[in-house]
């Protein structure tokens, strides 16, 4: 066989080695980014249950607290020193579930950008490889002609 068709055969198979190297890593790119935005969404739901918890904690304490003033220390719950402290459990848990959504908006924030730059990596490699391979290609034509 003549050398210069081996050649040719050799870079196109480099040449599509090349391609198909671009394909595999857009595609393990958007995987990745797949399982991120998996990821977020997880949590999401984590923080939606922490505030609920918080919530459910919230309640469970003034029903406490209502149930002791009503009953062991037989005090009318209407009382403003009673009233006062139920006011400040609820400006703290109110607090507390701002604090977790404010972290969950960075940390949805942060997967977000995640996402995208690994989408972006993986469509910046197919170009390079599509470049890399046309590079390759012409080189081997180039050769091939020279070759004859």
């Amino acid at each position: 066989m003549n050398p210069a068709v081996i050649m040719a055969i050799a870079t196109g198979a480099q040449a599509v080695g090349t391609l198909i190297g671009g394909i595999a890593a857009k595609r393990t790119a958007d995987l990745q980014a797949f399982n991120i935005k998996t990821e977020s969404i997880l949590s999401r739901a984590q923080a939606m249950q922490q505030t609920r918890l918080r919530y459910n904690e919230l309640k469970e304490a003034l029903s406490a607290a209502d149930t002791f003033f009503m009953g062991v220390a037989n005090r009318d719950i209407s009382d403003a020193s009673i009233r006062a402290m139920k006011e400040k459990d609820i400006e703290v848990s109110s607090e507390d579930i701002s604090d977790i959504e404010a972290m969950s908006r960075l940390t949805q924030l942060k997967y977000r950008t995640e996402a995208l730059a690994t989408r972006r990596k993986g469509r910046e490699s197919l170009l390079a490889s599509i470049i890399t391979a046309g590079s390759t290609a012409a080189q081997g034509y180039q050769d091939f002609t020279d070759a004859q």
